[in-house]
């Protein structure tokens, strides 16, 4: 287990925008699967400029209001992995998780291993005393404060898997804009069964309603992901085995560089916006500290 380290990756830039995130994931996957050592990733971010990121398969026509997107100078984004359509926005929380197949047999599967990732999640909201659980596929649901037999999604999950590593993302709603959600996202034309045909404003719920924030569900995170490591291990960890670290302007660069050495393959991460072929701007990837 001593080759199993856990790493969590904060990013605190809020001025960057979502296509470097997307980026970031295939820089930090490629150089995982390169590395000897089978480290568990934890990348975590925040935006403050809202996107629309839809799953490989989907089409933008069925699924956004493209037209509505451009007058607001929303991007829209595809990402690599499958699921539905994703709001990025302030008050959003995104999580990346890197994990080497070989941690759990669990991950092996698909159904499975969004049980048993998502776990970690909902048990980080128990123990602040939210009611949480994985529903299928991929959704984290809550019971609502008043109405403690409905449940409300907090958050959405997809997963991009190779040979030896899985990444499953997802975004926890700590805060979020039903205006927004209705003016720029259609109705989606998959849903899990518990939505039961829900608008958006009556289906999701931020986790503000609990008074849980960032800052009190990461150390939650943390706790639940040591116990998991002592669980498998049957031993605790040593000291500062478990490190959260910040991302600087020395490794976002990293990805920059990346980013221009493979400038095609990150094109075909992006949509056609709005119709059109839009470049990738990677003069607006270093951190403004001014925000």
């Amino acid at each position: 287990m001593e080759n199993y380290p856990l790493w969590i990756l904060q990013d605190r830039c809020l001025s960057r925008r979502s296509d470097f995130f997307l980026a970031a994931e295939k820089f930090f996957y490629d150089e995982l699967l390169r590395q000897g050592q089978q480290p568990i990733l934890i990348y975590l971010w925040e935006t403050i400029h809202p996107a629309l990121v839809l799953g490989i398969g989907q089409d933008s026509r069925q699924e956004v209001y493209l037209d509505r997107a451009r007058g607001e100078g929303v991007p829209v984004l595809r990402r690599r992995s499958g699921g539905g359509t994703v709001v990025h926005a302030p008050g959003n929380l995104c999580y990346s998780l890197f994990l080497p197949l070989s941690w759990d047999v669990a991950l092996r599967e698909v159904v499975s291993s969004f049980f048993y990732v998502g776990s970690w999640v909902s048990r980080a909201l128990e123990e602040l005393a939210v009611c949480a659980r994985v529903v299928p596929l991929s959704d984290i649901a809550v019971c609502h404060p008043e109405e403690p037999t409905t449940m409300r999604k907090v958050s959405g999950n997809a997963q991009w898997r190779r040979r030896h590593y899985l990444l499953q993302h997802g975004t926890l709603l700590f805060q979020y804009d039903p205006l927004l959600w209705e003016r720029l996202l259609q109705e989606p034309l998959k849903q899990p069964d518990y939505r039961q045909k829900r608008r958006h404003r009556e289906f999701v719920l931020p986790l503000e309603r609990f008074d849980v924030t960032v800052e009190r569900w990461l150390p939650s995170f943390r706790r639940v992901l040591l116990q998991e490591w002592e669980k498998k291990s049957g031993r605790k960890p040593r000291e500062n085995f478990f490190d959260v670290l910040l991302m600087d302007d020395d490794s976002s660069s990293a990805v920059q560089l990346f980013a221009t050495d493979h400038y095609g393959a990150l094109e075909k991460m992006t949509l056609d916006l709005y119709g059109q072929q839009e470049s990738i701007d990677l003069s607006v990837w270093h951190c403004d500290h001014s925000s």
